[in-house]
């Protein structure tokens, strides 16, 4: 296997991981991940980002509405755009907690490694007082 494919591999298990001063609060801040969209795409990246939290020990994943003191929306359909012979795509999630402070994020990975967005987003998930 090629040198630069072992660092491409290494790179992506690192942000797949997410942050690890994220993951590793001793509190669980409840997260309910939303689709903004409809189309495969969208849900497909929704999957990954419930993943990516679901992995993170400083969240719990919930469908309650009156629970989820972080709500996380994928916003509208996620885009796409051929680069070469891979497709990048681009995604806004929005950060919205108890107290109703938002927070926005756009970010991008390529179609086949969607695992590298969702872990943009549980890094940029709000580091304040949720409560």
């Amino acid at each position: 296997m090629p040198y630069s494919a072992l660092i491409g591999m290494a790179a992506t298990a690192l942000l797949s991981a997410g942050d690890p001063a994220t993951c590793q609060r001793t509190d669980q801040t409840p997260v309910n991940v939303r689709p903004g969209g409809d189309d495969q795409l969208t849900l497909m990246l929704v999957r990954a980002v419930q993943e990516a939290f679901g992995n993170c020990d400083g969240f719990a994943l919930t469908q309650d509405d009156a629970s989820g003191y972080l709500v996380v929306t994928i916003k509208t359909n996620v885009g796409r755009r051929p680069l070469g012979n891979r497709i990048r795509t681009y995604f806004q999630a929005e950060y919205v907690t108890r107290r109703r402070e938002h927070r926005r994020l756009a970010g991008s990975c390529w179609e086949d490694q969607l695992s590298v967005c969702a872990a943009q987003v549980v890094r940029h998930a709000p580091s304040i007082n949720m409560a």
